[in-house]
């Protein structure tokens, strides 16, 4: 895998603004996504019940511009034997009407199209997040801060540790080890927790799924017509923590804030500073 980070908040020169609404040569109508947690019950009804979230965001020809269509929440439950269907959903007002920054559109659809190859490191936005009180306070949440106290490791020890999980090059190395496509399982069939991004044109459906049993969501599954492919980007993760409302479900699991735990997290358990057990349990 070749795709290194992004972020979102800045501008680069490789994006064109010319037509912030097209995807795949089609003119994009509309956006949906939907973040789903559910349950199957096992029972004699065949029961699942749960919580989704659904953004839609749809292009205002007038305006040039995308905006927030309608932001619902529901509750459901289904059964099978015999067939029904509760469901309860209410709409949040407060953000209804608010405009998407073209940058963002950008970043979320170019990302989503799978044909970048490689993408731009901004060292000065890595710097900022990945920093040694970062590091110190992953550390701390895996009961590891006691190896950077100087009873047990010298301060030219600690340096040396901090510097190299600042390094572009072990930013590398994580995303060719833990976004490793090849190694991902479909997932488990009781239990639900989606995001699913679905963009709709005049003739199409472009639907892509991110499942909680990736890191950070990461592949992302296509699917539309024959085409099922795995989408390694981190700009569709950081685009849409910018996009989505405050507490959207699952959004934390696609923040910058979590990527940087989990990548601290995986540099400490490559320098065997905490166990991969511990690692996979968090």
């Amino acid at each position: 895998m070749k795709t290194l980070l992004i972020f979102p908040i800045i501008l680069f020169s490789f994006i064109s603004f010319g037509q912030i609404n097209k995807f795949k040569n089609e003119i994009v109508d509309t956006i949906k996504i939907t973040s789903n947690i559910g349950v199957y019950m096992f029972d004699n009804k065949e029961t699942s019940k749960g919580n989704s979230e659904t953004l839609t965001i749809v292009y205002s020809n007038s305006k040039k511009c995308f905006f927030i269509d309608s932001y619902k929440k529901s509750t459901y439950e289904y059964s099978n034997n015999p067939e029904s269907a509760i469901v309860n959903s209410k709409i949040i007002k407060k953000n209804a009407s608010q405009m998407i920054a073209d940058t963002l559109m950008v970043e979320l659809l170019n990302g989503l199209s799978g044909n970048e190859k490689h993408i731009k490191i901004h060292k000065d936005i890595f710097s900022k997040l990945v920093t040694e009180r970062a590091i110190r306070k992953v550390a701390k949440k895996y009961n590891a801060s006691h190896h950077f106290k100087l009873r047990f490791s010298t301060k030219e020890e600690n340096q040396k540790i901090f510097n190299q999980i600042k390094t572009l090059d072990s930013l590398t190395i994580y995303l060719n080890d833990r976004f490793d496509s090849t190694s991902f399982s479909l997932g488990v069939t009781d239990y639900t927790n989606i995001i699913d991004i679905e963009i709709i044109t005049k003739n199409n459906k472009y639907i892509y799924t991110g499942q909680f049993t990736r890191p950070l969501r990461q592949p992302w599954q296509a699917y539309f017509q024959k085409e099922n492919k795995l989408i390694n980007n981190l700009r569709i993760n950081f685009a849409l923590e910018k996009i989505l409302p405050k507490k959207f479900l699952n959004k934390k699991s696609i923040s910058s804030d979590t990527f940087v735990n989990d990548y601290i997290a995986w540099c400490l358990m490559r320098n065997k500073l905490i166990s991969y057990i511990d690692f996979n349990r968090n």
